[in-house]
């Protein structure tokens, strides 16, 4: 969007398009962020499943 637009349209539009704009970069960096949880959760309970496989719980005693 160059200057001379944003110059033409009511104050209200750039905000609603910069809120629009932020909008969709925090619903991509949620989804990224919610993966990325997951996939550290599924890690902890191979890990967890893993060790008490072996015996190797200090947790426990």
């Amino acid at each position: 969007m160059s200057s001379a637009t944003v110059a033409n349209q009511p104050k209200h539009e750039t905000i609603r398009a910069k809120f629009e704009h932020f909008q969709k970069d925090a619903d991509k960096n949620c989804h990224k962020m919610k993966r990325g949880t997951m996939k550290l959760l599924s890690l902890l309970k191979k890990s967890s499943i893993d060790s008490k496989r072996s015996g190797n719980l200090t947790s426990e005693k």
